[in-house]
């Protein structure tokens, strides 16, 4: 069977404590073929640094951009 690449989207918003348990949660999945494209739309630099953190302790593909700062929605297009 062909091993299937997971893409996971991740709209951020001043994630704060909570997003180190949820980037722990992407690392310990079982299915070993993911990355991760993370948009960062907070206004203070704590959670970009988290999310630049996590991508260097990965083997992971990590990519981080910087949101456009209009909302949820915006976040994701």
């Amino acid at each position: 069977m062909q091993e299937v690449t997971v893409q996971i989207l991740m709209g951020v918003h001043e994630g704060g404590d909570h997003l180190q348990a949820q980037l722990q949660s992407f690392a310990d999945q079982t299915h070993a073929d993911w990355t991760l494209l993370a948009s960062d739309d907070s206004a203070s630099a704590d959670s970009r640094a988290r999310i630049e953190r996590f991508a260097d302790a990965t083997p992971h593909s990590v990519q981080l951009f910087d949101g456009p700062r209009q909302g949820f929605a915006a976040n994701y297009l």
